[in-house]
């Protein structure tokens, strides 16, 4: 085979992966809430003896040090 069908297999490839990681970004975006987990509120106690960095709440119970 020549290059040009193994780039157009490549790019086939790569669009088929990008449309299959767009759908299941908007699947999950549209399924809701497991039952019981809807409205769970952060415990101040927990989050605050926890120390995952990268969470996006964890600036509110700890304070910069600096």
């Amino acid at each position: 085979m020549s290059q040009g069908v193994y780039i157009a297999i490549a790019v086939g490839i790569i669009v088929i992966l990008a449309v299959f990681v767009f759908i299941s970004f908007v699947v999950l975006r549209r399924m809701p809430a497991p039952k019981g987990c809807e409205d769970i509120k952060t415990n101040a106690e927990k989050c605050g003896a926890c120390g995952e960095v990268g969470c996006p709440i964890y600036g509110k119970y700890h304070k910069e040090e600096e």
